[in-house]
């Protein structure tokens, strides 16, 4: 269990859990929420923590049921779970280190201002765009911006948790510091962790950022130039989107389980 210093009064907790609540259900996990009122209720009421841990293993299992509604999700959530889980049972002193939470729950919420600032850039993209071109132009500065607001940082998590899985010395402030390609080189020869890459180009990533891509009407695709390495690569819009919804995936993956370590936290401090 993660135990940073300080322990919540019931109030902290019953606000950290309101906020889990309210964030489960803006990202569409309302039978996951479900069960998080009924942790805060049971910690309210009998607090009884045989039902408190029993509802807290349900409430991952939930989560997981409602994540999977498609094959990279499963493939991702199945890379990750396992080595959180391992984490969890093996390795609890990786855990209660007291650089994690320092270091760690800054990366947090750095992260969660970068993903508040993608939703409102979702909104705005979406909703001044009328004609074609216009909506490629934005679907494609979305994806410039998800890669680098919070694809890189969420993949730092995994590189967390499948050190921590190994049972070895994390440098955080290292894996603060860490850039995609760094991230990427770390993962090269991992078994199963190619699904964690599969909506990453870095040439078409390139490209947007240099602004070197254009939108050809007779061919309804997006061209993307990345000049230095002289490459083209063509999408659909559809395709830029579908590339989107996988990074995305790796967010609510990664987001569900620093929401559990946060329950988790609660239920402890309470106890």
């Amino acid at each position: 269990m993660v135990k940073p210093m300080g322990k919540l009064t019931l109030s902290q907790g019953n606000a950290t859990l309101d906020q889990v609540i309210q964030l489960l259900s803006k990202f569409n996990f309302p039978k996951s929420s479900n069960e998080v009122v009924k942790i805060k209720s049971e910690l309210n009421d009998t607090k009884n923590f045989s039902i408190l841990n029993s509802t807290f293993k349900v409430l991952q299992t939930t989560f997981v049921t409602e994540y999977n509604t498609n094959p990279h999700r499963v493939l991702c959530s199945t890379f990750f779970k396992k080595r959180v889980n391992v984490t969890i049972k093996f390795n609890v002193q990786g855990l209660n280190d007291i650089r994690l939470d320092k270091i760690w729950g800054n990366m947090i919420r750095y992260r969660a201002k970068s993903r508040d600032v993608l939703i409102k850039l979702d909104n705005i993209l979406h909703n001044g765009s009328h004609t074609e071109e216009e909506k490629c132009i934005s679907i494609s500065y979305l994806y410039l911006a998800s890669i680098d607001g919070v694809y890189g940082k969420n993949l730092k998590d995994v590189v967390i948790f499948d050190m921590l899985s190994k049972n070895e010395k994390v440098d955080y402030r290292k894996i603060e510091r860490m850039k995609l390609g760094e991230i990427i080189e770390y993962f090269k020869n991992i078994e199963k962790s190619e699904c964690l890459f599969d909506g990453w180009n870095e040439e078409i990533r390139n490209a947007i950022a240099h602004s070197s891509f254009w939108y050809d009407s007779n061919k309804q695709k997006i061209i993307y130039e990345e000049r230095r390495k002289n490459i083209i690569n063509e999408k659909t819009k559809e395709e830029v989107s579908e590339m989107i919804e996988k990074l995305t995936d790796i967010d609510e993956l990664v987001f569900f389980y620093n929401q559990i370590f946060r329950i988790d936290k609660v239920i402890d401090d309470l106890r």
